[in-house]
Protein backbone atom coordinates (compact mmCIF):
# COMPACT_ATOMS: atom_id res chain seq x y z
CA UNK A 1 0.00 0.00 0.00
CA UNK A 2 1.55 3.35 -1.15
CA UNK A 3 1.25 6.29 1.46
CA UNK A 4 -0.64 9.75 0.04
CA UNK A 5 1.32 12.96 0.52
CA UNK A 6 -1.87 14.56 0.66
CA UNK A 7 -1.05 16.89 -1.99
CA UNK A 8 -2.75 17.44 -5.44
CA UNK A 9 -0.85 16.09 -8.12
CA UNK A 10 -1.33 19.06 -10.74
CA UNK A 11 -2.10 21.78 -8.94
CA UNK A 12 -3.13 24.06 -11.51
CA UNK A 13 -6.56 21.90 -11.59
CA UNK A 14 -7.42 23.76 -8.78
CA UNK A 15 -6.46 27.40 -9.64
CA UNK A 16 -8.65 29.44 -11.87
CA UNK A 17 -7.84 29.85 -15.50
CA UNK A 18 -6.65 33.59 -14.73
CA UNK A 19 -3.79 32.76 -12.64
CA UNK A 20 -2.84 29.94 -15.03
CA UNK A 21 -2.52 32.64 -17.83
CA UNK A 22 -0.22 34.67 -15.34
CA UNK A 23 1.96 31.44 -14.48
CA UNK A 24 2.16 31.02 -18.32
CA UNK A 25 3.54 34.83 -18.93
CA UNK A 26 5.54 34.01 -15.92
CA UNK A 27 7.23 31.32 -17.39
CA UNK A 28 6.46 28.61 -15.11
CA UNK A 29 7.10 25.11 -16.71
CA UNK A 30 4.27 23.52 -14.59
CA UNK A 31 1.78 25.86 -16.04
CA UNK A 32 2.76 24.94 -19.38
CA UNK A 33 2.74 21.12 -18.82
CA UNK A 34 -0.65 21.71 -17.03
CA UNK A 35 -1.78 22.95 -20.26
CA UNK A 36 -0.28 20.89 -22.42
CA UNK A 37 -1.28 17.93 -20.99
CA UNK A 38 -4.70 18.45 -19.61
CA UNK A 39 -6.54 21.00 -21.89
CA UNK A 40 -8.95 19.61 -24.65
CA UNK A 41 -8.00 19.21 -28.10
CA UNK A 42 -10.64 21.33 -29.66
CA UNK A 43 -9.15 24.53 -27.49
CA UNK A 44 -5.34 24.16 -29.80
CA UNK A 45 -7.15 25.76 -33.16
CA UNK A 46 -8.79 28.46 -31.31
CA UNK A 47 -5.09 29.10 -29.72
CA UNK A 48 -3.48 29.11 -32.88
CA UNK A 49 -5.86 31.82 -34.50
CA UNK A 50 -5.79 34.10 -31.46
CA UNK A 51 -1.82 33.82 -31.71
CA UNK A 52 -2.15 34.32 -35.28
CA UNK A 53 -4.18 37.53 -35.28
CA UNK A 54 -1.36 38.66 -32.46
CA UNK A 55 1.26 38.15 -34.62
CA UNK A 56 -0.54 39.55 -37.57
CA UNK A 57 -1.46 42.71 -35.30
CA UNK A 58 2.11 43.35 -34.39
CA UNK A 59 3.32 42.53 -37.86
CA UNK A 60 1.09 45.34 -39.66
CA UNK A 61 1.33 47.99 -36.61
CA UNK A 62 5.67 47.22 -37.77
CA UNK A 63 4.82 48.55 -41.32
CA UNK A 64 5.93 52.34 -42.78
CA UNK A 65 2.64 53.98 -42.38
CA UNK A 66 2.57 57.19 -44.31
CA UNK A 67 -0.76 58.44 -43.39
CA UNK A 68 -1.62 58.68 -47.18
CA UNK A 69 -3.46 54.88 -47.24
CA UNK A 70 -6.89 54.60 -47.89
CA UNK A 71 -8.81 51.77 -45.60
CA UNK A 72 -8.82 49.00 -48.48
CA UNK A 73 -5.02 49.19 -48.28
CA UNK A 74 -4.70 48.88 -44.80
CA UNK A 75 -7.35 45.94 -44.84
CA UNK A 76 -5.16 44.34 -47.57
CA UNK A 77 -2.02 45.34 -45.80
CA UNK A 78 -3.73 43.51 -42.78
CA UNK A 79 -4.94 40.31 -44.97
CA UNK A 80 -1.23 40.03 -46.13
CA UNK A 81 0.16 40.04 -42.52
CA UNK A 82 -2.28 37.36 -41.22
CA UNK A 83 -1.12 35.58 -44.38
CA UNK A 84 2.16 35.72 -43.53
CA UNK A 85 1.70 34.84 -39.59
CA UNK A 86 0.02 32.10 -40.82
CA UNK A 87 2.40 30.42 -42.89
CA UNK A 88 5.12 31.57 -40.24
CA UNK A 89 3.19 29.08 -37.82
CA UNK A 90 2.24 26.28 -40.41
CA UNK A 91 6.21 25.90 -41.36
CA UNK A 92 7.17 25.90 -37.85
CA UNK A 93 4.36 23.28 -37.22
CA UNK A 94 4.98 20.99 -40.31
CA UNK A 95 8.50 20.98 -39.41
CA UNK A 96 8.30 20.28 -35.58
CA UNK A 97 5.95 17.42 -36.63
CA UNK A 98 8.34 16.15 -39.57
CA UNK A 99 10.84 15.64 -36.50
CA UNK A 100 8.63 14.29 -34.36
CA UNK A 101 7.86 11.62 -36.73
CA UNK A 102 10.83 10.71 -38.02
CA UNK A 103 11.97 10.60 -34.66
CA UNK A 104 9.56 7.59 -33.95
CA UNK A 105 6.63 9.11 -32.55
CA UNK A 106 3.60 7.71 -32.05
CA UNK A 107 0.24 9.23 -32.90
CA UNK A 108 -0.51 10.53 -29.17
CA UNK A 109 3.01 11.95 -29.41
CA UNK A 110 2.33 13.60 -32.41
CA UNK A 111 -0.62 15.54 -31.57
CA UNK A 112 0.90 16.48 -28.30
CA UNK A 113 3.58 17.93 -30.04
CA UNK A 114 1.54 19.80 -32.04
CA UNK A 115 -0.81 21.38 -29.46
CA UNK A 116 3.02 22.15 -27.76
CA UNK A 117 4.07 24.27 -30.92
CA UNK A 118 1.04 26.34 -30.95
CA UNK A 119 0.92 26.80 -27.04
CA UNK A 120 4.80 28.09 -27.38
CA UNK A 121 3.51 30.75 -29.35
CA UNK A 122 1.83 31.85 -26.53
CA UNK A 123 4.59 34.62 -26.39
CA UNK A 124 3.17 36.76 -29.64
CA UNK A 125 -0.16 37.73 -26.75
CA UNK A 126 2.66 40.17 -25.09
CA UNK A 127 1.82 42.25 -27.91
CA UNK A 128 -1.79 43.08 -26.18
CA UNK A 129 0.21 44.10 -23.26
CA UNK A 130 2.84 46.41 -25.46
CA UNK A 131 -0.25 48.25 -27.46
CA UNK A 132 -1.70 49.15 -23.79
CA UNK A 133 1.67 50.57 -22.26
CA UNK A 134 2.73 52.47 -25.98
CA UNK A 135 5.93 51.23 -26.15
CA UNK A 136 5.64 49.55 -29.42
CA UNK A 137 7.98 51.37 -31.45
CA UNK A 138 11.48 51.33 -29.74
CA UNK A 139 13.99 48.78 -30.30
CA UNK A 140 14.11 47.07 -27.00
CA UNK A 141 10.61 46.48 -27.26
CA UNK A 142 11.10 44.44 -30.54
CA UNK A 143 14.02 42.15 -28.33
CA UNK A 144 12.08 41.67 -25.51
CA UNK A 145 9.04 40.20 -27.35
CA UNK A 146 11.26 37.96 -29.97
CA UNK A 147 13.06 36.95 -26.33
CA UNK A 148 9.59 36.35 -24.77
CA UNK A 149 8.44 34.46 -27.61
CA UNK A 150 11.73 31.90 -27.75
CA UNK A 151 11.33 31.41 -24.48
CA UNK A 152 7.57 30.97 -24.43
CA UNK A 153 8.45 27.88 -27.36
CA UNK A 154 11.69 26.70 -24.86
CA UNK A 155 9.37 26.58 -21.85
CA UNK A 156 6.81 24.16 -23.70
CA UNK A 157 8.72 22.34 -25.29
Amino acid sequence: IQECCGEAVDKYVEYDIVLTVIHLVLLYLPAYRHVVNNTRYKVYPRLAFLFILCSAFDRWHQREKSGLESILDLEYGFYECLCLSSLQMAIFLTFSLLVAHFSGFNRDQLILTANSVVLGYFGSVATVVWIVYGVRESLYYRILMHLFLLASQIQVH
